[in-house]
């Protein structure tokens, strides 16, 4: 888990570095909580996640003005540069992750508590999965790790297919128990906001790899979708 560097109000790059860990550790920690509330059926856990996402909403404008008054104020070197525009990057990604634990939270907050079996079992899965992508590029971030930031966006892949098995399986679960669709379609888009948490690591991946090298990190993956064919569900954010 990313580590709470202490609050300076100097407005640096440094200063920029320690709004960004703070911002990560706190959505990590939602991920991590909305996770525990999915395997234990928590509903208060779940809700008690949803009210802390302003906090998170508050890290990304401080840190998106911070950029733009460094920018008009101060005159960069064409890294530093890059490196701010990375932070705003990053800040974004783990603000769409916020967005998707909150997300997370409500949908468990809504669906019948007492539903279980293999596709449950298999939204914890990709809840682990997608945080372990989360808390390898933010330690790659901390450590300017090419190679780690590399094996996450490689790794991406993996998600994608737990994705695919657990909507396979949830598809299946509406056309054999049609009393419960509604509960089902949560957990559909359960899954598929795992699978983005997923996506922003790799987004992460690439702004690190930019970053430290100032060129594009090249496609060289073929997403999971292409090799089997399968097709995603509308991702519903707010």
């Amino acid at each position: 888990m990313a580590v709470i560097a202490p609050f300076t109000n100097t407005l640096s790059l440094h200063s920029l570095e320690i709004e960004l860990a703070q911002m990560a550790a706190l959505v990590e920690t939602n991920l991590v909580n909305v996770i525990s509330a999915l395997e234990r059926r928590d509903v208060a856990g779940a809700a008690a996640i949803i009210p802390t996402d302003k906090r998170i909403d508050a890290y990304h404008s401080t840190i998106e003005m911070a950029v733009y008054k460094l920018l008009e104020h101060e005159r960069p070197t064409a890294k530093q540069i890059r490196e701010m525009m990375t932070i705003i990057k990053i800040s974004a990604d783990l603000e769409r992750v916020g967005d998707l634990a909150k997300n997370i939270a409500r949908r468990l907050c809504i669906i019948n508590q007492d539903l279980a079996g293999p596709s449950h079992n298999g939204l914890a899965r990709m809840g682990r999965m997608s945080l372990q992508q989360l808390s390898d590029v933010l330690n790659a971030y901390s450590a300017q790790d090419l190679t780690a930031a590399r094996a996450v966006w490689i790794g991406d892949n993996e998600v994608d297919e737990l994705y695919y098995s657990v909507f396979r399986e949830l598809t299946l679960a509406m056309k054999e128990n049609t009393d419960r669709v509604k509960d089902t379609t949560h957990m559909v888009f359960i899954a598929k906001n795992f699978e983005r948490v997923g996506d922003h690591a790799t987004n992460i991946a690439e702004a690190l790899h930019f970053s430290l090298t100032g060129d594009q990190l090249n496609d060289e993956r073929v997403k999971s979708e292409e090799k089997s064919g399968s097709f995603t569900v509308p991702d519903k954010q707010g």
